[in-house]
């Protein structure tokens, strides 16, 4: 079921069972944005796709690529373990890597979704069974062993290289014997032009390349959107 965006406007704390003393509310958003982060934890799995909007240029050149939902800018893949919620994901080195850094990494939640950085973050599941599950976190920690870097040129015949949403594919691919793929593309004029800008390439040689956009990880006949969260300012 796909749920709207919400907004957490209020953090209580409640002293103990039949107290009348009125709840008492934060009113800083840096706390109730920390507590969405802590909330989402308890309710992400391991093979979920965690879906951030950036703040940055990059992120809105980006955001533009996508057709029908232009919330997203970037994305990655939850692994949870009994400490932590941390995100397997690529990003390109002007957004927030070193120029000389584009491998891939597995960083916390906190660190993934950082308000400072981000509009705010989604949960999307993919119906996968334990197993496939399991594969994918395998296909995973294969891919930051061999230091899979970013893919400048957006190339998907390039299996060395990735960006995000060719990543999740890869994976979800990997992880179900091609049961579940994502939809693959061609840029429109105005797209292609934007693209080449990018790419620092030529619209002839963006034209004749397929991609995909990052709307389509929530898109998925194979998915459900578990919930979008959006920061407070």
């Amino acid at each position: 079921m796909k749920h709207p965006y919400f907004f957490l406007t209020v953090l209580f704390f409640l002293y103990s069972c039949g107290n009348s003393r009125p709840a008492q509310f934060s009113s800083d958003s840096a706390v109730l944005n920390k507590q969405m982060i802590q909330d989402a934890k308890a309710g992400i799995q391991s093979g979920d796709v965690i879906m951030r909007s950036g703040r940055d240029f990059t992120s809105y050149r980006i955001r533009e690529l996508s057709d029908k939902d232009k919330t997203y800018s970037h994305a990655g893949i939850a692994l949870v373990t009994d400490s932590n919620v941390l995100i397997y994901h690529i990003t390109p080195p002007d957004l927030d890597e070193p120029k000389s850094d584009t491998v891939m990494r597995l960083e916390t939640l906190d660190q993934f979704a950082n308000p400072a950085r981000c509009f705010g973050f989604g949960i999307v599941r993919y119906q996968l069974s334990k197993g496939e599950t399991d594969s994918a976190m395998y296909y995973l920690d294969s891919l930051k062993k061999s230091k899979t870097t970013f893919d400048y040129r957006f190339d998907l015949l390039d299996g060395k290289k990735m960006y995000c949403s060719e990543m999740v594919d890869n994976t979800m691919r990997y992880a179900t014997s091609n049961r579940i793929s994502l939809e693959r593309k061609y840029f429109t004029k105005l797209q292609a032009k934007k693209a080449a800008r990018y790419f620092h390439s030529t619209m002839e040689e963006v034209n004749k390349r397929a991609y995909i956009s990052i709307d389509n990880l929530q898109l998925n006949p194979h998915c459900a959107i578990i919930y979008n969260y959006l920061f407070l300012k």
